[in-house]
């Protein structure tokens, strides 16, 4: 395996104080935990060489209303992103991050086993 391209990403538009448990575990299952898991297993099999590529969003930087939820997974995303890539041996710390707006996403270096 060389890459992994996690793109995983559900929302629950809600103000905070309507949020319930079930709607934050389900996204931040999904978000959060489901992007962990996947660069975990997936990182044995990219010993080698390899790369990951974690889709964050603009709400990361510049959130907007009623989707606390879907940021702070994503923004942990992102955080977890950056990291792994000092944990790997990438001592700059620099990572692969995509922007869900802009799918395009930011190129800012090799994540891990590369």
């Amino acid at each position: 395996m060389e890459t992994l391209v996690n793109v995983a990403g559900v929302n629950q538009r809600k103000p905070a104080e309507a949020i319930t448990e079930e709607d934050y575990d389900w996204v931040l299952e999904v978000d959060l935990k489901g992007g962990f898991r996947l660069s975990q297993k997936a990182g044995h099999l990219m010993i080698a060489r390899g790369c990951q590529i974690n889709v964050v969003s603009l709400n990361t930087y510049c959130p907007l209303e009623n989707v606390l939820l879907y940021t702070m997974s994503k923004s942990a995303l992102g955080q977890m992103t950056r990291a792994l890539a000092l944990e790997c041996g990438n001592g700059d710390g620099e990572a692969r991050l995509g922007d869900g707006l802009a799918i395009r996403a930011i190129w800012l270096g090799r994540l891990c086993f590369g």
